[in-house]
């Protein structure tokens, strides 16, 4: 057996039901896709797959060979965790800012990459792209043909990788077949598409972080949160011992002598509830972190997205784990 899924580029396989690139015997000769993604493909049915990878090996590794990294990032998820990954790239690498979809449009792209050049160094070149909207697909692949090779692209878990490359494969006519789906670890193994007789990229799982909230909710939950189009920030003004609760994943208690002010860039279906602290004990069992913040501060809640927070505030954060809660100057 030396099939693999063109999927998420797992070998298929016929013994072992609950391990990556399952398929039924009998349809075995005849499959594209293993089971999983076939199911993730045509039925939006879900199944989670462990992958432990090495990931900063793994960019050693590529560093060491003529291959070049195309690195994606979340922007709303853009955090001091990806100064790990970018200290190991160089001037022959790309680094993506990815879903511009879901940022409002005030905010311009070269205020996001000045404040990224700013804040991350990085050798790297740097673009801002859409991948659902396939905005700046086209100037990306002038780039990419101005300095053929191979690269592999690499990024965080639900960075977009996936469907990036698909969208880059359909903007030269042709039909991208990676799986795509808001499920951790759609790809499992290294997918290499040849675009042209000079170009080639190979996809890889995504960067498993401890700090991201995919880690702590079900399937569902993800769908549920996970922003679909460009969000409208929420503004929430809280005086001194007052809350403000978000679904039943995130609370915020100011407990500084002054209001604060927070402005939520998070999926817009968000429920924001405000009363006083002492009326409400929900998600004060969570996981808490206290942030001192001087007006000019993002509160990054990984893969849930992030609080501007544009007064000087003393506030306790609780969520699932408090590993997921970072702070960064402020992007907008």
């Amino acid at each position: 057996m030396n099939k693999k899924c063109i999927g998420c580029g797992a070998q298929l396989q016929y013994t072992y039901p609950s391990i990556e690139g399952y398929v039924r015997k009998e349809v075995y000769e005849k499959s594209k896709y293993c089971e999983r993604c076939f199911k993730i493909k045509h039925y939006g049915k879900l199944d989670v797959i462990e992958i432990k990878k090495d990931f900063l090996s793994m960019i050693r590794d590529i560093r060491n060979t003529n291959a070049g990294i195309i690195y994606l990032i979340d922007i709303l998820s853009l955090s001091y965790i990806n100064n790990e990954y970018l200290k190991l790239l160089d001037t022959s690498d790309i680094v993506l800012l990815t879903k511009k979809d879901l940022v409002p449009k005030s905010v311009k792209d070269k205020k996001i990459i000045k404040y990224f050049k700013e804040n991350f160094k990085t050798k790297a070149n740097v673009m801002i792209i859409s991948s659902k909207k396939k905005y700046n697909i086209d100037l990306l692949f002038k780039e990419l043909d101005k300095m053929p090779k191979t690269y592999y692209v690499i990024g965080q878990t639900n960075s977009g990788k996936s469907t990036f490359i698909n969208a880059l494969v359909s903007s030269i006519g042709r039909k991208g077949n990676i799986t795509t789906s808001v499920l951790p670890n759609t790809t499992t193994e290294y997918i290499k598409i040849k675009i042209n007789e000079k170009l080639s990229i190979i996809d890889t799982p995504g960067f498993i972080e401890k700090n991201t909230i995919y880690n702590y909710i079900t399937i569902e939950k993800i769908k549920e949160i996970m922003p679909k189009k460009e969000i409208k920030p929420k503004i929430m003004q809280t005086k001194s011992g007052f809350t403000v609760i978000v679904n039943d994943i995130l609370r915020i208690d100011n407990i500084g002598k002054e209001k604060a002010n927070l402005i939520f860039y998070m999926n817009n279906n968000m429920k924001f509830t405000k009363v006083r602290v002492t009326t409400k004990d929900d998600l004060k069992s969570l996981p808490k972190k206290n942030i001192n913040t001087n007006g000019k501060t993002d509160i990054v809640i990984n893969g849930l997205g992030f609080i501007k927070v544009t007064t000087k505030s003393n506030l306790v954060i609780y969520t699932l784990d408090e590993d997921i809660i970072s702070t960064r100057n402020k992007i907008i």
